[in-house]
C-alpha cells in the first residue's frame, strides 16, 4: 500500500472499517499483522493506543521508520 496507503485503501477500507471500529483515545488497539504499521498510525494519531506486530523484519522496520513521531506505543517483530 505504500506510506500513504493507495486510494482503495483510503476511500473505501479505511472509511468503514473505522466506522466499523469506531474508534476513540479511550480505545487500546492491537494490529494483528500490521505490515508496514499504515493502518496503526493512522489509529495511533487520531490518540488511540495501538501496539502492532508482524512476522516480517522488513515490514518492522517499515513500521518503525513511519512512525519515528511515536504515534503508536510498540511495534514488535514475531518470529516463530
Amino acid at each position: 500500500m505504500g506510506d500513504e496507503s493507495n486510494d482503495f485503501h483510503r476511500e473505501v477500507v479505511r472509511p468503514k472499517v473505522t466506522e466499523l471500529l469506531n474508534p476513540n483515545p479511550t480505545d487500546n488497539i492491537l494490529d494483528i499483522a500490521c505490515v508496514n504499521g499504515n493502518y496503526s498510525t493512522y489509529f495511533a494519531v487520531k490518540g488511540v493506543s495501538v501496539v502492532g506486530f508482524d512476522y516480517s523484519e522488513k515490514m518492522i522496520k517499515l513500521a518503525k521508520k513511519q512512525n519515528e513521531e511515536s504515534y503508536i506505543i510498540e511495534i514488535i517483530l514475531r518470529t516463530g
